[in-house]
């Protein structure tokens, strides 16, 4: 399991054994033999200890120059490596849906239910886009309820489409904005107050959502990319694990009303994939090498990790350190952070074998 970055360790504090009055046998030793004996061990243990630190500092400022000497420095998105250069790290979790009884429910996938942002809008409508992929790999009908340029942090606490109005895109103010079937519940102030800012797909993710009948959904996917940590989003909240101003919180509030009202619902969170920082002059850097206010990107990948293996208990797909890493983020990004055809590819056939792994064929 995931360790929690924010847990903390207490020195225990060590007693000093009082003075104890020597014992009359020690008397008959022979001092000189014992002073002899005493210089050799200590001769001894001074030269070990300092050989052992010496070889400590040595590693410790070696590791030091090679983890920030790229720091500051421009990295060409063509040349960051491949997979091949490190060893790879795996936080898949692939959790079943559970009955009340708890028994694994064995699922016929013929619905999913997409929210998101950009990975899965790019390209809506062709068949190169990852949600036609997910449909054709899976046979399911796929409803695309992704919004290009969203977040999944809020602004806001409440709902405020005037001051907040991107908050009417976050996948769990759409499913409330959405509960009474009304055919005018896209939010027309959110539209009114961002103008031509307004997202180009959010009518049609709110329309496709209203029309879809959720009793019917099987599985639900979140998949959103970094533009949080792009945007300075908080990551968590130790306090509340579905708080909406947060990456993770926004994501456990969405899949807990969900999966009240329909839990019929297995949910799949995929975590962002990495993503290279634009410089200026059209190079890229290494974002791991760059905290924004809250932590590094793959932070962000890794809290969602936490929240859904020990409080949700859902799927998590690993796509920032297994599928599209630092070491081959070249291969599948057309830029800094949105896929290409081979990463779309990529994170479709993933999911389809997290949707097929407890009914598979023998």
């Amino acid at each position: 399991m995931a360790k929690n970055k924010d847990e903390k360790y207490r020195k225990q504090n060590s007693e000093i054994p009082s003075e104890e009055p020597m014992p009359d046998y020690l008397e008959m030793i022979d001092l000189d033999a014992k002073e002899d004996m005493e210089e050799q061990e200590e001769g001894f243990s001074f030269n070990v200890f300092h050989l052992i630190f010496l070889g400590l500092l040595v590693a410790i400022v070696l590791l030091l120059i090679r983890q920030f000497g790229k720091l500051g420095t421009f990295v060409d998105i063509r040349s960051v490596g491949t997979a091949d250069d490190v060893e790879e790290e795996n936080f898949d979790n692939i959790m079943p849906l559970l009955d009340e009884d708890g028994y694994l429910v064995h699922q016929d996938v013929d619905t999913i239910l997409l929210f998101g942002n950009d990975p899965f809008a790019d390209d809506r409508g062709s068949d190169s886009s990852l949600p036609a992929l997910i449909e054709q790999k899976t046979g399911a009908k796929v409803i695309n309820c992704a919004v290009s340029g969203s977040y999944q942090a809020a602004e806001e606490m409440l709902f405020d489409p005037v001051n907040h109005p991107m908050d009417a895109f976050i996948p769990y103010w759409m499913i409330v904005n959405t509960m009474d079937r009304s055919t005018d519940d896209f939010p027309e102030e959110a539209a009114a107050t961002l103008g031509d800012a307004t997202p180009p797909d959010g009518r049609l993710a709110y329309d496709n959502l209203l029309a879809a009948d959720l009793d019917d959904v099987d599985v639900c996917i979140l998949f959103y990319d970094e533009s949080d940590y792009f945007a300075d989003r908080p990551i968590h909240f130790d306090s509340d694990y579905q708080k909406l101003t947060s990456f993770v919180g926004s994501m456990g509030a969405t899949v807990t009303i969900l999966r009240v009202y329909h839990p019929q619902i297995r949910f799949i969170v995929v975590s962002p994939t990495y993503a290279y920082i634009p410089e200026p002059d059209g190079s890229y850097s290494d974002a791991e090498l760059r905290s924004n206010s809250w932590g590094k990107p793959s932070d962000y990948a890794l809290w969602e990790y936490s929240v859904c293996a020990d409080r949700l208990g859902v799927s998590f797909l690993d796509a920032y350190f297994n599928l599209v890493n630092c070491n081959n983020a070249s291969d599948y990004l057309t830029d800094h952070i949105h896929l290409n055809r081979q990463g779309r590819e990529l994170i479709a056939d993933r999911i389809k074998y997290f949707i097929d792994y407890y009914d598979k064929e023998e």
